[in-house]
C-alpha cells in the first residue's frame, strides 16, 4: 500500500538583524506605481463622466477642479469654476445655501444636484 506521507525538510537557519536590502529611491516602488496607475485611472474616469463633477477644497469651499460634462452643463470654462464657491457659479441661491450643502456634502460624503 502507497504511502500518503511527504517530507519537508526545514532548514533551521539563525536570524542576521541587519537589513537584507537598502532602500534604493531611484527605483519606484510598486506601491508607487499602483498609485500612479489609480490615478490614471481616477483621471479618466473624472474626464469621462456624464456626470456634472466638481472638487472642493475642503476648508476653503472653493472649488479646485471641474470635469468636462460640468462645463458644458453651466457652460463655464474650465478656468471660471477655479477657486470659485458652489453659489458664486449659481448651483446655490446665496452663499449660505452653498454652505449648508457643504455641511451636507462632509455629513454623507456627497450631494445631489
Amino acid at each position: 500500500m502507497p504511502s500518503n506521507k511527504r517530507v519537508v525538510r526545514v532548514e533551521n537557519k539563525r536570524l542576521d538583524a541587519r537589513p537584507k536590502e537598502t532602500n534604493n529611491i531611484t527605483e519606484p516602488k510598486p506601491t508607487q506605481e499602483g498609485l500612479r496607475t489609480s490615478e490614471i485611472r481616477y483621471r479618466r474616469l473624472f474626464e469621462a463622466a456624464r456626470d456634472g463633477v466638481l472638487i472642493l477644497n475642503a476648508t476653503t469651499l472653493k472649488i479646485t477642479d471641474a470635469n468636462p460634462f460640468m462645463t458644458e452643463l453651466l457652460g463655464y470654462s474650465h478656468g471660471e469654476f477655479l477657486g470659485k464657491e458652489l453659489w458664486e457659479i449659481g448651483l446655490f441661491s446665496d452663499k449660505e445655501a452653498s454652505q449648508a450643502a457643504f455641511r451636507e456634502l462632509q455629513k454623507t460624503g456627497y450631494i445631489r444636484y
